[in-house]
């Protein structure tokens, strides 16, 4: 549900609101490229620390989830249009999910349901909000330093 709704409402709200590439984003794309590559191995590292208990509970899942949640983190802070900061949104909530199910080893049916209905609330309450500060505001972040007295 989550792989159909959520980008399908990402697109629409999209075209909604003639959002065009980001051209200047926060960090450039390259050193971003390269704080990606730097958060993996990071990850990777610092589990790799915990030896035969990871690879015996876990095996490589939650390095993995560690990552997705660190590059959504970092999708957030550098990028500056709103609906990015929503994927990377998204993304850090996928990374957290992902490693608590790697770590219990599965949820009940009733606490997935409780998370996909959260998480599409969540998109939709994003989405009237971009809406809203994009007839309002630019949701170019950067504009706002100009508030500043």
């Amino acid at each position: 549900m989550k792989a159909i709704l959520l980008p399908w409402l990402l697109i629409r709200v999209v075209k909604r609101i003639n959002i065009g590439r980001e051209i200047e984003p926060v960090i450039p794309i390259n050193v971003t490229l390269l704080f990606a590559a730097g958060i993996v191995v990071l990850a990777f590292h610092l589990s790799a620390s915990l030896g035969a208990v990871r690879q015996a509970i876990t095996g490589n899942a939650l390095p993995v989830g560690i990552a997705l949640i660190l590059l959504g983190v970092l999708v957030m802070a550098s990028r500056r249009k709103a609906l990015v900061q929503m994927v990377g949104l998204f993304a850090s909530e996928n990374g957290i999910f992902f490693t608590a199910m790697a770590i219990s080893q599965g949820m009940p049916l009733i606490i997935e349901i409780g998370v996909i209905l959260d998480v599409v609330l969540g998109a939709l309450v994003m989405g009237i909000l971009v809406l809203r500060v994009r007839s309002s505001v630019d949701t170019d972040i950067a504009d706002l330093e100009s508030l500043k007295g």
